[in-house]
């Protein structure tokens, strides 16, 4: 009886295990052709010059663009030779899963399996993150190897194994690689580690033989993370090794480009906006749990800590993402995973309290309705999940913009209804995309008035573009027009359908 046991509870974890990755994987891969944002197409064709470089072993010459999209090109490149546009995509969806497996097992081996299980959740099933493991793009992978890396940097400095600190570099290598804002995490792990190592020479007693070993040693875990970031780097992108100088220079392009001297600059309370609207229920509950627990001093000086830089990383992340001229709610996605591991944590604070005012039983109730909600505005939305606005401020969105191609196979629905709809020419806002469901001719919108057009496709994303922009020119030209049709997403009003020539609201 006493060896059963143990085998019956590997099992059982085990199948739990499984349905667990089966519960996130699986929804992820359901219509995957739905939705097509703009970016898609280009990292598809980047993806295919990176496969073609390699097999050519033209190594010098991987990079295909400024941000530089390394760790999507080497996930998508395994089923870059296939047509279908799901199968493409399934690496990238698959990739995400994993590492937010990945990002379970490391904050579990730091906080313990509770946290670990909570980490999966609020990763698992932050809709907004989720809407981004979907896609064939950057920043879902830029933001679970960033939160991951953070993970590696606090286990190594619990347990002083060198293997997490080693791994901790490679894997903020893959966030650089993966998009440029995620070279943050190396200056902002090498100023921790230094203040490590003041703190250990100071608290360490004084010797006055061997202080060469002595100071090999305070700064052996330093020049292991920079060796271990360099190795990562060179792994990942071979090009930075044999072609360090022009890597560098085309990876500098980005900062010369509309990415940072776009026109049509936002405020700079564009992101504390985001973080309001696009935050979720989960993650506010967490925070208030621990709050409380902060409160009631029931953390360990350790874990607050930890806490404390997890927050810090967040917060640099988001100043840094500020000082952009363009700015997209996405851009601050490893804000968002970094919130949902802060968040995980007060969870599980709050499910370890003890007292009358606080039942473990009622806690996991309310927990587990929250959850439950989360995954019921997945499905709702699914499969256009970009749509995603936090219930609790939805009222107060107002005309914000919004959108990276989710809906436009709802509008191209629409009018693939009509009759003769194959004869029918569409002005459409990212016209490659709709025109990709659309049976008719699609052209760009800011050709709404050419001749032959008969509807024009307005989409949120076109709203708050500047003055000066051509999208606000002609969203004032249709807005306070009635359309035909109107498509929702999510509770808000996405897509306007309009009939050429515009016709006016009657009185």
């Amino acid at each position: 009886m006493q060896t059963r046991q143990p085998v019956r509870g590997k099992i059982i974890h085990g199948i739990s295990l499984l349905l667990l990755i089966l519960l996130l994987a699986f929804p992820r891969l359901l219509d995957l052709n739905a939705t097509r944002s703009p970016d898609e197409d280009r990292w598809m064709a980047n993806t295919a010059g990176f496969t073609r470089k390699l097999a050519n072993v033209q190594l010098r010459d991987l990079v295909q663009q400024p941000h530089p999209g390394i760790t999507t090109q080497w996930l998508g490149a395994l089923t870059i030779r296939f047509d279908n546009w799901e199968t493409r995509k399934l690496p990238v969806v698959i990739g995400n899963v994993l590492l937010i497996f990945a990002a379970s097992y490391v904050f579990g081996q730091l906080w313990g399996k509770t946290t670990g299980f909570f980490t999966i959740l609020a990763l698992g099933f932050d809709p907004l993150l989720y809407a981004h493991t979907r896609v064939y793009a950057m920043d879902a992978l830029l933001s679970l190897f960033a939160v991951v890396s953070l993970g590696l940097l606090l286990l190594w400095h619990q347990k002083k194994e060198n293997r997490y600190l080693a791994a901790a570099g490679v894997t903020a290598a893959a966030a650089g690689l993966s998009k440029l804002p995620g070279f943050i995490l190396a200056p902002f792990t090498i100023l921790l580690l230094l203040q490590h190592t003041i703190a250990a020479a100071h608290g360490a007693p004084q010797q006055t033989t061997k202080s060469e070993g002595r100071t090999r040693q305070l700064l052996s875990p330093l020049a292991l993370y920079c060796v271990s970031f360099f190795a990562g780097i060179i792994i990942i992108l071979p090009s930075f090794g044999l072609a360090p100088r022009s890597v560098i220079g085309s990876l500098a392009e980005l900062f010369r480009s509309d990415e940072y001297q776009e026109k049509h600059q936002l405020g700079a309370g564009y992101y504390v906006r985001s973080l309001i609207f696009f935050s979720a229920p989960l993650q506010a509950a967490g925070l208030m749990a621990l709050a409380a627990a902060v409160r009631r001093k029931k953390l360990p000086r350790r874990l607050m800590t930890q806490l404390g830089i997890l927050a810090l990383f967040a917060a640099l992340f988001w100043l840094q993402m500020s000082l952009g001229a363009k700015k997209g709610d996405r851009y601050i996605l490893p804000v968002f995973a970094a919130l949902d591991i802060i968040s995980a944590a007060g969870i599980a604070s709050s499910l370890t309290a003890t007292g009358k005012r606080n039942p473990r039983q009622c806690t996991a109730a309310v927990l587990a309705l929250i959850v439950l909600w989360q995954i019921a505005i997945i499905w709702q939305l699914h499969p256009h999940n970009l749509a995603y606005v936090n219930p609790l401020t939805r009222p107060w969105f107002g005309m914000r913009r919004h959108g990276w191609g989710e809906g436009l196979s709802l509008a191209a629905d629409y009018l693939n209804a009509k009759p003769n709809a194959g004869q029918l020419k569409v002005a459409s806002y990212y016209p490659n995309e709709f025109g990709a469901y659309f049976r008719g001719e699609t052209v760009p919108a800011h050709q709404h008035d050419t001749a032959g057009v008969d509807y024009v496709v307005l989409y949120r994303a076109m709203l708050e573009r500047g003055p000066h922009a051509w999208e606000t020119d002609v969203v004032n030209r249709y807005l306070f027009q009635t359309p035909e049709h109107t498509i929702r997403l999510g509770g808000l009003d996405y897509l306007w359908i309009y009939r050429t020539p515009p016709q006016s609201q009657e009185p």
